[in-house]
């Protein structure tokens, strides 16, 4: 995700604007006028011709006694950092050597199509580069994207349990 925020960063014809609220907006399509509040400072004005809403997600840790409370239970996000600051040829948590991970999905989203792929990708980095064993556990993955069917018969080929 950082690469493609650095991406759309270097274009010159792109404006983004991070932590910032949308307080206003009139137009159409190619002729808008956007009221924006960036955190912490003044509202601005801007006449962009096409605006992109883009939506981020915060993990909360509750502390309660259930199953995410548990130190060893990381979110999709969580493992994803884990994953690109690691080198091969072992994965490690709590100064352990990682054999198998279970991703549990449909909890908080059962509409979530972005949860199914990353977690098929992160199943197929697991294997490939860490040797793990990896679970899927979900009522259904979402596979309808382009080209994520097949990845998702790549994971179950290559031993992937869903």
């Amino acid at each position: 995700m950082e690469e493609k925020v650095l991406g759309v960063k270097k274009d010159p014809n792109i404006t983004l604007l991070t932590r910032a609220e949308l307080k206003a907006l009139e137009g159409h399509i190619g002729q808008f006028r956007a009221k924006i509040r960036v955190q912490d400072g003044p509202e601005k004005i801007l006449s962009p011709s096409v605006i992109v809403v883009a939506t981020g997600y915060a993990t909360k840790r509750e502390r309660t006694k259930d199953l995410y409370s548990h130190r060893r239970v990381v979110s999709l996000s969580e493992m994803e950092k884990l994953l690109s600051m690691t080198k091969q040829p072992f994965l490690h948590c709590e100064g352990k050597t990682v054999e198998m991970v279970t991703f549990l999905l449909d909890q908080a989203n059962e509409d979530s199509k972005i949860d199914s792929i990353n977690a098929i990708k992160q199943s197929l980095l697991l294997q490939e580069q860490f040797g793990c064993q990896v679970m899927i556990l979900c009522k259904d993955v979402k596979v309808a994207s382009d080209g994520v069917e097949r990845l998702y018969r790549k994971a179950r080929e290559r031993g992937v349990l869903s």
